[in-house]
């Protein structure tokens, strides 16, 4: 733009004038990209978040050379660990010292499965333990999720399924482990652009249920003799 000042002589009073002129460049606030790595993960997980310049010309209002993000960070990658659903914002400022306004990227946290075993963890020697193993049900808006299941005996996979059946040698107390796996899918728009797409997560948590086995108690047969004769008692 072009600013016009126009000058009096008030000192001699003279009423002479005088107009010159100053061009000054407007600059904007920087444009530029922000996303994540993952918009989707397990509790706890940790994401990278990144913020990129709109330009690499210094020259350039879109050129970033400064980026901040709501924590006070200064960096165009931020790296975090994610325990609940949260927006990260980020300010970028430019070489002509203008700051945008916020821009946002969401990742969207899932929980963890929580496992349970049943039925009471006791059993005869020689028998067959059978426990049943339970993700916990979640509620995860717009997406589903699917489970599987891992059980191993002796560092030995021992089941596929929610339900083990197994026969254990030898008596006393046992360790199973089971790991429970939850798949879950959602659609996301980290940054609320209007365009969703599908993510994917999986988590996983293990349990060690115990198993008490019995020893089974000493049988002896014993007779008059070695041998019997035919119809005798």
């Amino acid at each position: 733009i072009t600013v016009y000042m126009k000058a009096y002589d008030q000192t001699n009073h003279t009423g002479c004038s005088s107009v010159t002129s100053v061009t000054l460049t407007v600059h904007k606030a920087p444009d530029f990209e922000v996303g994540t790595n993952k918009a989707l993960v397990c509790e706890g997980e940790r994401v990278v978040l990144s913020a990129t310049s709109g330009s690499n010309d210094v020259d350039n209002d879109d050129c970033v050379k400064e980026f901040e993000w709501d924590n006070g960070t200064i960096s165009a990658n931020y790296t975090t660990n994610v325990t609940t659903t949260q927006t990260f914002k980020v300010k970028g400022t430019n070489y002509f010292g203008c700051t945008s306004s916020e821009k946002g990227v969401t990742v969207i946290a899932v929980p963890n499965p929580t496992i349970t075993t049943t039925p009471s963890p006791t059993a005869c020697e020689g028998s067959v333990v059978q426990l049943t193993a339970k993700i916990e049900d979640e509620t995860i808006g717009n997406g589903t999720y699917q489970d599987s299941y891992e059980w191993t005996y002796e560092n030995r996979q021992v089941g596929t399924d929610a339900q083990l059946s197994h026969s254990p040698s030898g008596s006393g107390t046992i360790y199973y482990e089971v790991t429970g796996s939850r798949k879950y899918s959602v659609d996301v728009d980290p940054t609320a652009s209007g365009t969703f797409t599908n993510a994917t997560a999986t988590c996983v948590s293990s349990l060690r249920p115990a198993v008490s086995i019995s020893a089974a108690p000493p049988m002896t047969i014993k007779g008059y003799e070695s041998g019997v004769c035919e119809g005798a008692s």
